[in-house]
């Protein structure tokens, strides 16, 4: 897993961004995203082809999605459960929840798979006042055993049915025992599996909330779980 302070983008020049205020639990926070998701999409297609990388490099990390906006406000509103604490947020594409654990005290390790988000992360990041974050290139398909991290958050990270068995390798290498993994995701059908899976591999849910996010003016019922690795 690559470390680094300040990461520079892959794509620079392509993208074309606007920003957002955000508002969380009372608080602003502006997130500048990429609106281009399209000409980004066509163009990553057409490298992964020609270089025969099959990596799933679709930039769903462009944009603000509701899970990542009721994790946040969990986070704010439960701010006891990252204060002090040594956290990482998994696929943190823009940021939002990692910017606002640390905004409550956490000393937070943003990590994508993806160098452009991770730029992105940060530069969100430093607008809203947070300049001694950690960043981490982090697949999670191939993530080593780390047991470094108190919290780990995640937000609308299982929409892949086949990642189930990586992302739960990866909660479990990356969390020290008695960790929490707080996760949140937008009321997919499927990911009641995913929730059942975690449960039989050493995680024990200790608070599951459902709360409405509105974003665009539409409503969405967004699960949010705590979960403890218990062994």
């Amino acid at each position: 897993m690559q470390t680094m302070k300040n990461p520079t983008p892959l794509s620079e020049g392509h993208f074309e961004a606007v920003q957002e205020d955000i508002v969380i639990s009372g608080e602003t926070y502006r997130i500048t995203k990429v609106t281009n998701f399209d000409e980004l999409f066509e163009r990553m297609v057409s490298e992964n082809t020609e270089s025969g990388n099959n990596e799933d490099n679709i930039p769903y990390w462009t944009e603000i999605w509701p899970a990542s906006i009721g994790l946040s406000e969990f986070i704010a509103e439960n701010q006891e459960l990252v204060q002090k604490k040594k956290v990482i947020e998994l696929g943190c594409g823009l940021g939002l929840p990692g910017i606002v654990a640390a905004r409550m005290g956490a000393a937070i390790t943003f990590s994508d798979l993806q160098p452009d988000a991770l730029y992105f992360a940060c530069l969100n990041a430093e607008a809203n006042g947070v300049n001694d974050a950690a960043y981490k290139i982090e697949n999670w398909k191939r993530t080593s055993i780390e047991n470094e991290y108190e919290v780990l958050i995640a937000s609308d990270v299982s929409y892949e049915r086949t990642a189930f068995p990586f992302l739960i390798k990866a909660f479990r290498n990356l969390l020290i025992p008695k960790g929490i993994v707080l996760l949140s995701e937008p009321g997919r059908q499927y990911a009641r599996s995913f929730f059942s899976l975690l449960s039989n591999n050493g995680f024990r849910c200790t608070h599951h909330i459902k709360r409405e996010v509105v974003r665009n003016e539409i409503v969405t019922n967004v699960n949010i779980l705590i979960l403890m690795k218990v062994n």
